[in-house]
């Protein structure tokens, strides 16, 4: 038992100071986005994923193509309250907690979040982004919520909103 070769304890300080430094090293690269986590990967396609089915939503076209699809299934033209039960003043008050959401230093999300909870269809953002449009000077709810988002938020109203059907009847 004499004979054993005992590791002196600054190896062990070298060892521990090298794993210390590596790992400040990881997420210093991570901070910079030199390096990816599978979080952020995943974060950042359902951002993109958001950004593209909203996209779809705020257009004119889209809304031809719900009345067209609600036309062929019911055999009639609609109207806005046959495409959604929601109510006009939800849609109002919907805008207002979207533009308040964006803050002067701090953004509140979780009253984005609430926002789109209370949304129940594609056609319920149609008129959000319509009246959003009209009330702030023609911007469109995307722009506006890509502009203090970022993709973790974004991915976060896309697992929100993946599920919303095009139209409901009422």
């Amino acid at each position: 038992m004499a004979n054993e070769a005992k590791i002196p304890p600054i190896i062990y300080a070298y060892v521990g100071g090298a794993a210390l430094f590596g790992f400040v090293v990881y997420k210093g690269m991570q901070k910079l986005g030199l390096i990816e986590s599978a979080e952020s990967k995943k974060d950042k396609q359902n951002a993109a994923a958001f950004d593209k089915m909203t996209s779809r939503w705020i257009t004119d076209e889209y809304l031809k193509t719900v009345a067209l699809a609600y036309k062929k299934k019911y055999n009639k033209t609609p109207t806005i309250k046959d495409l959604t039960p929601t109510p006009d003043t939800t849609i109002s008050k919907a805008r207002v907690r979207l533009y308040d959401a964006k803050g002067f230093f701090n953004d509140d999300e979780e009253k984005l979040y609430g926002v789109f909870r209370d949304l129940r269809n594609g056609v319920d953002i149609y008129r959000l982004n319509a009246g959003f449009k009209k009330q702030y000077e023609g911007r469109n709810i995307l722009d506006f919520i890509n502009s203090f988002t970022g993709d973790d938020d974004r991915a976060k109203l896309y697992i929100l909103l993946r599920d919303l059907k095009d139209f409901q009847k009422s």
